[in-house]
C-alpha cells in the first residue's frame, strides 16, 4: 500500500493502450479488454539500462528483484510496461527477476499436462506478491494478477487463464527467490 511514497517510479514512453467495448464493464468481463503493445526503442531502453543500474549502485538497499511494474502493482488496473518489455533482458543485466529454465521443466513435468486448480493458482500467485484472495474461483482478480504475470514472465501468451506452464514458471521463481513460501505449494 502507499507504494508511491516507497518507490522510484519511472515513465517510458511507449504508444501502448488497451479498450473495453462501451457499455463493458472490465472488472465484470476482463476478457472483453482489447490492448495493442507497441515496441520499445532500443535508445530508450539502453538509457533505462543505465538509469536502473545506476539507481541500484546509488541505493545497494534496493533488491534488484524488487524491480516490478505497474502492472505487477496494480493488476487490471494498469497494464504497462506490457509483454513486449524486454524482462529477461534487464534480469540479465543484473535487474529484476527471472526463473531458471532447468526449474520450470522441473516443475513442469511434476504437474503434469492437467490444468492446475484455480485454488493453487491463487495460492503461487499470493505467495510470489500479488494480492490474490483464495476463493478457489475462476475470478477477475485471479485472471488480471494471470495476465499480469504472464506478460512479465511469460509473454508470448499473456490472456490471463491458469495452465501448467504458468504455474511451473510462478514455482519456479517462487523456489529461486521466495523459498520459504514454496511450503505446501508444491504438494497442491
Amino acid at each position: 500500500t502507499a507504494l508511491n511514497d516507497s518507490s522510484i517510479g519511472i515513465e517510458i514512453v511507449n504508444e501502448s493502450r488497451c479498450e473495453t467495448p462501451a457499455g463493458m464493464n472490465v472488472v465484470e468481463h476482463p476478457a472483453q479488454r482489447r490492448c495493442t503493445f507497441e515496441p520499445y526503442d532500443e535508445d530508450q531502453l539502453d538509457a533505462l539500462l543505465e538509469l536502473l543500474q545506476g539507481i541500484l549502485a546509488r541505493h545497494p538497499d534496493i533488491d534488484p528483484q524488487d524491480v516490478v511494474a505497474h502492472a505487477d502493482i496494480t493488476p487490471g488496473r494498469r497494464v504497462d510496461p506490457g509483454p513486449l518489455f524486454p524482462w529477461k533482458r534487464l534480469h540479465e543485466a543484473g535487474i529484476g527477476a527471472w526463473y531458471e529454465d532447468e526449474t520450470v521443466m522441473r516443475q513442469r513435468a511434476r504437474l503434469g499436462d492437467d490444468t492446475p486448480s484455480i485454488e493453487s493458482v491463487q495460492r503461487a500467485l499470493a505467495a510470489w506478491g500479488y494480492g490474490v484472495e483464495i476463493t478457489g474461483m475462476d475470478d477477475a482478480q485471479t485472471r488480471f494478477a494471470l495476465e499480469a504475470f504472464q506478460m512479465h514472465f511469460r509473454p508470448a501468451r499473456h490472456d490471463g487463464i491458469a495452465d501448467a506452464e504458468t504455474l511451473a514458471i510462478l514455482l519456479a521463481l517462487i523456489e529461486r527467490y521466495r523459498p520459504t513460501r514454496l511450503a505446501g505449494l508444491e504438494s497442491s
